[in-house]
């Protein structure tokens, strides 16, 4: 026999992957994996067929199946920052993220534009009061004398 097939069942509980078991049937793993996901306490599962080569001694891996559970929660059930955020977070996490760093950004350069301008007015009213200042005591020596 020149190439040996095998085929391992992986499936996460609790945030670990853990095998489950090795099967020589791709068929029998594919099913063995849809029952494992099939319950309530794994949450994905995959199938890695490796294939060893006695001639040459290397062994290849590739993922047969791959297979996530989704989760279906009601209204009620969300908790935290997912029920604050709304049904846009919920169906679009990632792009719900961008628009808000967006948002976000043209705010700081509002704010950050208003600063300047707030500067500017303030360092001007500033320069105008000391050029009368002088001015003031220019006219008050220059009588002096």
């Amino acid at each position: 026999m020149a190439t040996e097939n095998s085929y391992e069942i992986i499936s996460l509980k609790d945030g670990k992957w853990q095998t489950d078991n090795v099967v020589y049937n791709k068929e029998e793993a594919i099913g063995r994996a849809q029952e494992t996901l099939g319950k309530k306490f794994f949450s994905a599962v995959k199938v890695i067929e490796e294939r060893f080569d006695d001639k040459t001694g290397e062994s290849k891996h590739f993922i047969v199946f791959n297979k996530k559970k989704t989760l279906g929660r009601k209204k009620s059930q969300y908790t935290g920052p997912e029920r604050r955020k709304g049904r846009e977070w919920r169906d679009d996490p990632k792009g719900y993220l961008k628009k808000v760093k967006k948002k976000n950004k043209e705010k700081r350069k509002n704010t950050f534009m208003g600063e300047i301008i707030r500067l500017i007015v303030v360092l001007g009213g500033i320069l105008v009061s000391l050029i009368l200042l002088v001015f003031l005591y220019i006219s008050y020596f220059r009588d002096k004398i």
